[in-house]
């Protein structure tokens, strides 16, 4: 999670513009930043859909 805080451009943008995801150890994860914080948004096993995964998560923003 510290190269991410440090580069978090890193992650692929989704759909939403402000969401990105990023693979973790075999879980997606689903994130936002701006100049003060980067959130959470989600976070999910990676032998889900991504894409299904993803519409629910974008939806909900």
């Amino acid at each position: 999670m510290i190269v991410l805080s440090k580069y978090p451009e890193s992650g692929k943008i989704t759909e939403n513009k402000k969401v990105r995801i990023k693979i973790i150890k075999g879980y997606y994860l689903f994130y936002s930043f701006d100049m003060e914080k980067l959130s959470v948004i989600g976070f999910c096993d990676m032998r889900r859909d991504p894409n299904f995964v993803e519409s629910i998560i974008i939806k909900k923003i």
